[in-house]
């Protein structure tokens, strides 16, 4: 029988002895209640005269998707602050000299580190599914979108976890691992759509050429990531932060007919001309093109995370490979 990893049990140990993670927790639940209720008076008060069954159906879903975007907001803030000191601290308190003689690998004194977050993380997601019960009751959302909502927060919790550990095993001090760990949420949020909107906009001077940026700059984002694996059947319905999420990466893919392709492949594809993701075959109805039938290549969602997984990895052999360091860089 394979013992616990020593590292898992001494982080779980010091977690959950101290105060900072029952704030947290109350913290968490608190603002997903606030924004449960907001949403319902807002709700209440814009579709006062809506059909009943109708109305409820589509607060279920809007309340959904806004608890799960708070989620993950928040799971993107909680987690630097809990990873960043993981190597940085031992650093910083000589602690990881004697942990670095032992026999543990490097490799698996940062997966210890990395499941001591998941494990928390895990415990913040479990306390918060009474509030995406409230979504469910209401109607609108189906056992496996809560499923797959869930699991998407997790996978982003422990990548992102992966890889602030890979950042956190590089600092010489919690402060500056911790500033460096949320700059990189930062950037890894919102660099991607800065990139395609000036990708777009310097497209845009060079002719009458439609915008052809790549939609694959989108892909490497927590937020689109979820967005598209919670997406369902109508990505455009609704009023949470997820529907122009979903427009945009849509619009990308309909631009470039694919997440790769260029726009000569939209005009092979499209014979007959292009009217906002629709294809018009002649004098007759509008049809909608579906991505699955014009590109083959695998879903958004999918794509997404195979980038920020292979991201994830890299920061964490990095790290693994720090830690192999000889003693004396350490002092």
């Amino acid at each position: 029988m394979t013992s616990i990893n020593p590292v898992l049990a001494r982080e779980l140990k010091e977690r959950m002895r101290g105060l900072w993670a029952f704030v947290a927790l109350m913290v968490f639940l608190g603002l997903l209640t606030l924004t449960v209720w907001v949403v319902y008076q807002g709700s209440q008060f814009t579709d006062s005269f809506s059909f009943d069954l109708e109305r409820r159906t589509r607060l279920g879903r809007d309340l959904f998707e806004w608890v799960l975007s708070i989620m993950l907001v928040l799971v993107l803030f909680f987690v630097p602050g809990l990873t960043a000191g993981a190597v940085a601290g031992e650093r910083e308190r000589q602690t990881l000299l004697p942990l670095q003689i032992t026999l543990l690998r490097p490799r698996h004194i940062l997966w210890g580190k990395v499941m001591a977050s998941l494990a928390y993380l895990t415990l913040l997601v479990v306390a918060a599914l009474p509030v995406l019960a409230v979504a469910y009751r209401l109607g609108g959302v189906t056992l496996a979108d809560t499923l797959t909502g869930v699991v998407a927060v997790l996978a982003v919790g422990v990548l992102l976890a992966a890889m602030v550990v890979g950042i956190s095993a590089h600092a010489r001090r919690v402060q500056s691992a911790t500033l460096v760990a949320y700059g990189f949420v930062l950037a890894l949020t919102f660099s991607s759509f800065a990139a395609y909107g000036v990708w777009s906009l310097v497209d845009s001077q060079r002719g009458a050429d439609p915008t052809d940026a790549p939609a694959a700059l989108l892909l490497a984002n927590p937020l689109v990531f979820v967005a598209e694996a919670t997406s369902g059947e109508d990505i455009d319905s609704g009023q949470s932060p997820f529907v122009p999420l979903r427009q945009v990466v849509r619009d990308a893919w309909v631009e470039n007919s694919s997440w790769f392709a260029g726009d000569e492949t939209v005009n092979n594809l499209m014979p007959f001309g292009e009217l906002d993701g629709f294809v018009e075959p002649g004098l007759g109805d509008v049809e909608f093109v579906d991505p699955a039938a014009v590109d083959p290549s695998p879903p958004g969602w999918l794509l997404s995370l195979a980038s920020l997984t292979t991201l994830a990895s890299a920061l964490f052999l990095l790290g693994c490979r720090r830690l192999r360091t000889p003693a004396e860089r350490e002092r």
